[in-house]
This record gives structure tokens, C-alpha cells and sequence, in this order.
């Protein structure tokens, strides 16, 4: 019996460390071509609608194409000629990793502003609030815009806020040190796309009935009406 314990202990947390995370992305809309990165093969194909995304994906848009992937109640949007690595998804963070191109988070809870992580290579952004903001990144460094709420940089000796309205240029210069600037906030027709496809998703007949946290539960609206069953 002691041995069948002790085996039993040693075993359990295996199993434990090998259940999927309770928490995975989807590809919810796409337009132009869109690219995932099989983090098991290195392989690069075209990203189907509902693709699930787990930490390692990277997702890549071509020339006019753009791309919205839905975590929980967490919303990105990708502008054309970007690559973005899901660095990490689960249970207890996002961490997105933007290599280059244009990126607008929508973080319309408070899971989903302590959760969210962008590392733009020479630090990362956290937000403070919930909220929406923008991320813009090229050889020149990386362009941070908070359209709600306010986001918290953090590099190397350096710390600082972008309030609502705000941007800050972040970028290293020859010598590799970090320099910031605070700048007029990015507002182009990128931004006003995404602001209509908030429009468009207004219905939120499905958070009275589900967790938004539900990745894709948004897209029920629109394919009938939602009612109660006491059995269930």
C-alpha cells in the first residue's frame, strides 16, 4: 500500500503538467493572406477560420491582409505585413511577441489586462487599465499607443506611463542603449477599422448566458437566440 502511494505521488503530476491549458486563441476573422507557424514542424501554411492557437504559434499577414484572433475576451488585430509569435497562452498569461508590423489589443477585462504581455524586444508593455491600445514596430524601434487606459513599459533601468491619448517612441540607439520619447498617439484607417469592427460586435446577448472568457462564444449571436434549460 505505501508503495502504491508513493508511486501514486510521483505519477500524478506528471499527468498534471501535460493537461492542455484551459485557456487557447482562435483565428476569428481573416482578409488577404494570413500565415501560422507550426511550433511542432516549422511549417507555414495559410490560417484557417477557428484555427486554435497555443503558445508557439506565430502568425504572419501578407501585403493588404489583416487578421483578428479572439483569446477569451481578449481581442487582436494585425495589420498587413506582420509577424507576431505567441510567445505564451495559458491559464496564467498572453505573452505576444511582436517582431514587426501593426497590432491593436482590445482588453475589455481585468483578466485580460493582468494577463496580456508584450515583449518589443528591448522591454515589455503591461497595462494598468483595461482598455484598447496599439503597438506599432520596425527598425526604428517600437511606436505604443493607449486609446483607453494606460499602459506600463518596462526595459532596462527604464520605467515609464503612456496615458490615455498618449504614445512613446521606444527604441536603442548605436550603442544599444534605451531611449523613449513621448509622441502623438498612432491614428490612421488602421484605427478606424478596428474601431468599426467594434461596432459591428456590439451584441452581447451571449455574455448573460456564457463567460466571455469562452473563446468564439461571441459568434452564437449572430445563429440564433439564447434561452435557459433548468436540467442542464
Amino acid at each position: 500500500l505505501v508503495l502504491a502511494l508513493l508511486a501514486a505521488t510521483l505519477v500524478l503530476p506528471a499527468f498534471a503538467q501535460d493537461d492542455p491549458p484551459g485557456r487557447v486563441g482562435r483565428i476569428a476573422w481573416t482578409s488577404g493572406d494570413v500565415y501560422l507557424n507550426n511550433p511542432d514542424t516549422g511549417e507555414l501554411g495559410a490560417a484557417p477560420l477557428n484555427q486554435p492557437l497555443t503558445s508557439g504559434v506565430v502568425v504572419t499577414t501578407g501585403s493588404g491582409a489583416r487578421a483578428e484572433i479572439q483569446i477569451g475576451a481578449m481581442t487582436l488585430r494585425f495589420d498587413a505585413d506582420s509577424r507576431i509569435a505567441f510567445d505564451r497562452i495559458d491559464d496564467e498569461q498572453v505573452r505576444v511577441v511582436l517582431d514587426g508590423g501593426r497590432i491593436i489589443a482590445k482588453l475589455p477585462t481585468e483578466d485580460t489586462r493582468r494577463d496580456f504581455v508584450l515583449d518589443a524586444g528591448n522591454g515589455r508593455f503591461l497595462p494598468r487599465d483595461t482598455g484598447i491600445y496599439r503597438f506599432d514596430r520596425d527598425g526604428m524601434g517600437t511606436v505604443a499607443t493607449a486609446y483607453f487606459g494606460t499602459l506600463r513599459f518596462e526595459g532596462r533601468d527604464t520605467a515609464f506611463d503612456v496615458n490615455a491619448g498618449e504614445g512613446a517612441h521606444v527604441w536603442n540607439d548605436g550603442a544599444g542603449r534605451l531611449n523613449y520619447r513621448m509622441v502623438q498617439g498612432v491614428r490612421d484607417e488602421f484605427t478606424q477599422w478596428s474601431a468599426a469592427r467594434d461596432q459591428q460586435q456590439r451584441s452581447v446577448a451571449s455574455s448573460r448566458y456564457v463567460s466571455p472568457e469562452m473563446t468564439g462564444v461571441q459568434d452564437l449571436d449572430a445563429y440564433g437566440d439564447w434561452s435557459e434549460t433548468p436540467d442542464y
